[in-house]
């Protein structure tokens, strides 16, 4: 990751995907979308044979409906989890890290790329409790910024949450130890 692409993570507090992992992410919302599309298409194609009746447009109406408001969720949904979490903490650059450690360890990440102030993980996928993730997180001055997204574009569940709330654990144990 460039350190462009790292700056532009932090001012707009949102991941920032490369091409193909973005067409991957919004990946099932491409087939929602086409739904209407197929509809309108298939309205056409009907007009143009003569072969359209009134159950047929309502059918036609349905899906393209169902298949746009499925989209706009599932756009919605995999927008926000772009979004970065936003750990404020007076911990030492060394304390973070190991509170890092810790959780990579627990969650069993490989970590993929790793600079001082960015690293970015892979949580390979488990059928009982993960589906595979990808974490990312920046260190800026007093602000520790975690995101975990789902790889799978067709799963909404998985550990994202627990990756975050691990680490933010772990670097408030950190805090309590270096407070005594």
């Amino acid at each position: 990751m460039t350190q462009e692409n790292i700056n532009i993570m932090i001012q707009t507090g949102r991941l920032k995907l490369e091409f193909w992992t973005l067409l991957f992410h919004y990946g099932l919302g491409y087939v929602f979308a086409s739904m209407p599309l197929m509809a309108i298409c298939f309205y056409f194609r009907g007009l143009i044979r003569y072969d359209l009746n009134e159950s047929a447009i309502i059918a036609l109406i349905i899906i393209g409906l169902i298949g746009a408001v499925a989209a706009t969720i599932f756009y919605i949904f995999r927008y926000r989890q772009l979004k970065f979490t936003v750990i404020q903490t007076k911990l030492k650059s060394a304390e973070i890290k190991d509170a890092i450690d810790k959780t990579a360890e627990k969650w069993e990440w490989e970590i993929i790329e790793s600079t001082p102030n960015y690293i970015y993980a892979i949580q390979k996928p488990d059928f009982i409790t993960s589906n595979g993730n990808r974490i990312t997180i920046i260190l800026n001055n007093e602000n520790v910024l975690i995101n975990s997204v789902s790889v799978s574009p067709t799963l909404f569940f998985g550990s994202n949450v627990d990756n975050i709330n691990t680490l933010k654990n772990n670097m408030m144990a950190s805090t309590y130890r270096s407070a005594l």
